[in-house]
């Protein structure tokens, strides 16, 4: 495309929702607030659409009254960069809108032992609260794992399995293991 190199030119091609935000980042580096300029956002092509981009530049001479005679930069198209974020968003809306409808407790532990995620049967029987997220499962353990909550899960996997007993053995925190029978 061609351009003509100035910043007034520059200017008109930025997105108007842009605009402000672009040259006070610009403006700051030639005041020489920061050693650099870099900004996303959209600029319009030459087919009249517009497409988002990162623009990293940095002013290398100035004239003597302090404008900008040579600046070296990239310019870097992230419209498909954008695209992918987009879908992976839409994905994890699906993902999470399947796994809180499944009709089993379903939790999502991270590699460090960190709650990430449960679905809304899990929630449902153990009634805990969104602080627990992000923190290890053993810290929570017992008042993630009460009595109630633990009976209301063994009634549930009884029904299911059409048993009238049951007995689980668990071990919340530092007490001893408990094991706790199940009646339907």
């Amino acid at each position: 495309e061609d351009h003509r190199g100035d910043l007034e030119d520059f200017q008109l091609r930025i997105h108007p929702d842009d605009l402000s935000r672009v040259m006070e980042s610009w403006e700051a580096h030639n005041r020489g607030l920061t050693p650099s300029f870099e900004a996303e956002y959209r600029t319009l092509t030459g087919s009249g659409k517009y497409k988002t981009v990162l623009n990293r530049a940095r002013v290398n001479t100035m004239d003597e009254t302090g404008k900008p005679v040579r600046i070296f930069g990239a310019l870097f198209d992230m419209s498909q960069h954008q695209r992918s974020l987009e879908i992976e968003r839409a994905s994890s809306v699906q993902y999470r809108f399947v796994l809180d409808n499944i009709p089993i407790p379903i939790m999502l532990v991270n590699k460090n032992g960190d709650l990430i995620h449960s679905n809304r049967k899990l929630r449902q029987m153990f009634d805990f609260a969104p602080q627990v997220y992000g923190k290890p499962v053993n810290v929570f353990q017992n008042t993630l794992f009460t009595q109630s909550g633990i009976n209301r899960l063994l009634h549930e996997t009884l029904i299911k399995a059409s048993k009238t007993s049951s007995e689980l053995t668990y071990t919340p925190g530092k007490e001893k293991s408990r094991t706790l029978k199940c009646f339907v």
